[in-house]
């Protein structure tokens, strides 16, 4: 069995697996928004950006608050300006100016989204800087390790 470590393995190669591309809804969704007020998420390897970890299953106020991003339906992922918290239910405002409300749901979409990464693109309105973008990537969410908000 050949044995490779993380940092000698090529983005696009795969460890044990075939390095063929499997179609995604993720992928299709991005084409339709091609058009639009988006940027593409690239995760880039580096080697000065440390690793973070947080619990996977935490209250999604304060999953939100702490990253400061919202996933929306289409595959964008917006910046959070505001999160004003009211019992069950909280406001938020992205920084292009959209604001909506959202309810306090471990299991909802955007929690899964946000957990997983599924998002693909940024908002260019938004401007979420590229060190965020980075450090969301370089998040890890685990069940039995990290921190827990």
């Amino acid at each position: 069995m050949d044995r490779r470590d993380s940092k000698s393995v090529q983005p696009s190669e795969t460890l044990g697996l075939s390095a063929k591309k499997i179609p995604c809804k993720c992928e299709n969704r991005g084409k339709k928004m091609a058009g639009k007020n988006v940027v593409a998420i690239v995760q880039k390897p580096t080697s000065k950006a440390r690793q973070r970890f947080y619990r996977k299953n935490v209250v999604f106020f304060h999953l939100v608050r702490k990253l400061k991003l919202w996933p929306a339906r289409s595959g964008v992922l917006h910046g959070v300006r505001t999160i004003e918290e009211n019992g069950d239910t909280a406001v938020i405002t992205t920084h292009c100016g959209e604001t909506f409300t959202i309810r306090n749901s471990r299991t909802c979409r955007a929690a899964r989204w946000l957990r997983n990464k599924w998002c693909i693109k940024a908002c260019k309105k938004c401007a979420i800087p590229d060190w965020k973008l980075e450090k969301y990537t370089n998040t890890t969410m685990t069940h039995k390790w990290g921190a827990g908000l």
